[in-house]
């Protein structure tokens, strides 16, 4: 009995990372598609070939290219909530490391992500990843929060969209400044607004 239930363990084992190679590489022939042409004008015939798979493969885990686009754009949100969610810390730097960790990882992943905000079906993509930052930073700080009640949405809708264009805009350019100095631009904006105090932070930490 006990090797049977081994045996079906093995073989689920086995169809697991079979999916997960198969959607891995449907994932990348995307990617690299993308660099020619709009999301629109890709096929699942196309995708296919590209991946060296056939349709029945493809249409047994999505019904359409958008789908492998939705999947990309999570892979995306979760691995910048993993950044996020590695701080313990509460103070008022809170915003800072958070927002080091999701540019760092965006400037690694810039190609990517550069390709994502350009095609993506979601035109909200950066602006939900923001958001999850803030919504992150307000959660440790219910205290400013209690504190702004009225306005505090408001606040956090102005920031998020600021945020937006900051970090789209240093993505789409020369990208001359760290991850660092963008957070602390950012950090510092919004620390202003939301009328908080943040501790000095040393210039060879800036960079």
């Amino acid at each position: 009995m006990n090797e049977i239930i081994n045996e079906d363990a093995k073989k689920k084992v086995k169809e697991n990372q079979r999916t997960r190679l198969t959607r891995m590489l449907f994932r990348k022939s995307l990617i690299s598609l993308l660099k020619e042409k709009s999301l629109y004008e890709i096929t699942a015939s196309e995708l296919c070939a590209a991946a060296e798979l056939n349709r029945s493969t493809f249409y047994k885990h999505y019904d359409n290219v958008a789908d492998v686009m939705s999947e990309l754009e999570n892979e995306i949100r979760d691995k910048v909530k993993d950044c996020m969610y590695e701080i313990k810390t509460e103070n008022p730097d809170s915003l800072l490391q958070p927002l080091y960790n999701l540019l760092c990882y965006l400037k690694e992943n810039r190609d990517i992500t550069c390709l994502i905000l350009k095609h993506s079906y979601d035109r909200n993509f950066l602006n939900s990843i923001i958001r999850d930052v803030m919504i992150f930073v307000t959660d440790i700080s219910d205290d400013w929060v209690n504190r702004n009640p009225v306005f505090s949405d408001y606040i956090i809708k102005y920031i998020i969209a600021g945020s937006m264009n900051i970090i789209e805009n240093w993505l789409n350019g020369p990208m001359r400044e760290s991850p660092m100095e963008i957070s602390l631009m950012i950090s510092d904006i919004s620390i202003a607004i939301m009328g908080m105090k943040r501790r000095n932070i040393s210039t060879a930490n800036r960079k």
